[in-house]
């Protein structure tokens, strides 16, 4: 029983009887929950192949880990103090990419994936910044992320950001994302949850900012999920 910490009776069966483990292997799995009947009306709506898709990347993200999220809050007076520094042409997005961008490479094991008890390490910062105006979620990718300056990355999320609207993002421009970013400041969001997508270990929740009555300066919320 090599590899096993562990010898259980049903070990000790199965190899005396190998012919019935091949067959009981042979057969189909059986889910793990079965679907409640709907009894109410309903009216059946046919997903996009988009929609079907990102559905089952956030599903084998999620079922390949074990998730778990922190989230801190972070005060906007010294990003606004980082934004007049760098005068026009960066927005608060590049400057949160930018930094991610460096701290993967303080913290690589969350620019990786995860299988079969393994952990792959991407040799490459490719940072993912998704998008959603409602016509369906893309992953736009700056790809080696971490040798961009912020004023580069800006140029960069306005240039794949138009691409996204007028549905000419190209497939190496949604490809390889090695870690993402989930940007939900400009709706208003105070906190959310975000999914960590296939073959990544981790992603970062944006919010918006918080502007107590009266004062000039406000917060924020980020949250990590890996």
């Amino acid at each position: 029983f090599s590899g096993k910490s562990i010898v259980r009776k049903q070990d000790i069966l199965d190899y005396l009887n190998p012919l019935h483990v091949a067959q009981k292997s042979a057969q189909p799995a059986m889910p793990n929950t079965v679907a409640t009947k709907i009894t109410q009306p309903y009216r059946e709506i046919t997903l996009s192949k988009m929609k079907r898709a990102e559905g089952r990347s956030l599903a084998v993200g999620v079922g390949s880990t074990i998730q778990s999220a922190v989230s801190v809050t972070c005060f906007t007076q010294g990003l606004r103090r980082n934004l007049d520094a760098n005068a026009s042409g960066v927005n608060a997005s590049a400057l949160i990419v930018y930094e991610v961008s460096r701290l993967l490479r303080k913290y690589p094991n969350l620019n990786a994936a995860y299988r079969d008890g393994k952990m792959l390490r991407y040799e490459q910062v490719n940072v993912g910044y998704a998008i959603d105006d409602g016509r369906g979620l893309k992953v736009a990718v700056l790809h080696n992320c971490d040798t961009l300056g912020p004023r580069q990355i800006s140029t960069l999320l306005r240039e794949l950001t138009v691409a996204y609207i007028d549905d000419r993002l190209t497939p190496s421009q949604i490809a390889n994302a090695t870690f993402n970013i989930s940007d939900l400041s400009g709706m208003g969001v105070s906190s959310f949850y975000p999914l960590i997508s296939e073959n990544q270990g981790g992603i970062l929740g944006v919010a918006a900012e918080q502007l107590p009555p009266g004062n000039a300066y406000g917060f924020y919320n980020l949250t990590l999920a890996f």
